[in-house]
């Protein structure tokens, strides 16, 4: 169970047969998920599916909003690519959504873009 969340495992080797992936994807939910304070488990049975569980701290509104942040951009980098699901991505706030692969230039430039229609000084 501790592997599924080391980066670049796949705890199937017949998965990596049938489907490409770095592996990273459940690495990357956990710690954002740590960062903000919070955790990931999983529940599984040998040839059952698995269940994943974010926890997330809550805090109401009026303790939120940070003026420093609000205008922060948003940008989905998601492999979700049907029709619809950039609307529907853009309908839940972020600004901007990319699909993977994501070529780093153009997400440097899609940063870029960003901060500057938001008027939020760039770090290089």
């Amino acid at each position: 169970m501790r592997r599924r969340f080391q980066p670049f495992i796949q705890p199937d080797s017949r998965l990596n047969r049938q489907h490409e992936g770095t592996g990273l994807g459940l690495a990357l939910v956990r710690r954002l998920a740590e960062l903000h304070g919070g955790s990931v488990t999983v529940e599984s049975e040998l040839g059952q599916d698995s269940r994943f569980t974010i926890a997330l701290p809550y805090t109401s509104r009026e303790m939120m909003a940070q003026p420093d942040y609000q205008d922060t951009p948003i940008i989905a980098v998601t492999a979700l690519a049907m029709p619809g699901d950039r609307e529907q991505c853009l309908a839940a706030g972020v600004n901007e959504y990319l699909t993977k692969p994501v070529r780093l230039k153009g997400l440097v430039e899609t940063m870029q873009r960003l901060l500057k229609s938001a008027s939020i000084e760039t770090v290089t």
